[in-house]
């Protein structure tokens, strides 16, 4: 074990791009970008809703969906880097101990100095129960709109391109509804190929 750290709530699906391991936290609502090699906390940024999927992360954007069906994309703050405020003073934390394995604690470090680039709802018919988003390699935002058994797709600037699928058992067809009735109880989730197939 090279390191540990806690969130403040039940980390969700991770996602790595460069040297950061971005973990996407519900309950606390946040989501935290963590140093690969040392597990140190370097910023968190806080979004509007419980999350129940992994972030897609591209080209200096994070993407974050919540429970709410609202997509939100953060961006570079004004510095053109994506960093923690200027003012973040770490907090000691009263569990330190000199054991190498201590958990490390979110406390530690400043909420991400960042701009909400562009925040939406879905097309025509509202997201509901996003519970997956991965990147095409074309640079579409591909969002699983679970309980509507569907795909709704975006461009990187935010904009509504389409709905892809819909409910059934034949092509072009999805079933994300564990339970018939309850669309919270809605699971499904997408990544791409190189070759663009998902």
């Amino acid at each position: 074990e090279l390191w540990r750290i806690q969130v403040g709530g039940v980390a969700r699906p991770l996602a790595v791009a460069g040297e950061i391991l971005y973990v996407p936290s519900d309950g606390d609502r946040a989501v935290y970008a963590i140093d690969i090699a040392t597990g140190e906390e370097l910023w968190h940024v806080d979004v509007d809703g419980n999350i129940d999927s992994q972030v897609a992360v591209t080209d200096g954007r994070i993407y974050v969906a919540t429970a709410f069906g609202i997509i939100q994309a953060f961006g570079e703050n004004e510095s053109g880097v994506i960093a923690a405020s200027p003012d973040a003073s770490p907090a000691p934390d009263p569990r330190a101990t000199p054991d190498d394995n201590q958990v490390a604690t979110p406390a530690a470090s400043s909420n991400l100095a960042v701009d909400v680039v562009w925040q939406t709802t879905g097309g025509p018919d509202p997201l509901l129960f996003p519970t997956g988003m991965a990147i095409a390699p074309d640079g579409t935002l591909w969002v699983v709109d679970s309980a509507n058994n569907r795909f709704q797709l975006f461009s990187p600037d935010g904009e509504y391109l389409e709905t892809w699928g819909e409910a059934g058992s034949g092509d072009g067809q999805f079933n994300f509804n564990r339970s018939p009735g309850d669309p919270g109880n809605s699971v499904a989730d997408i990544a791409f190929a190189a070759d663009g197939s998902f």
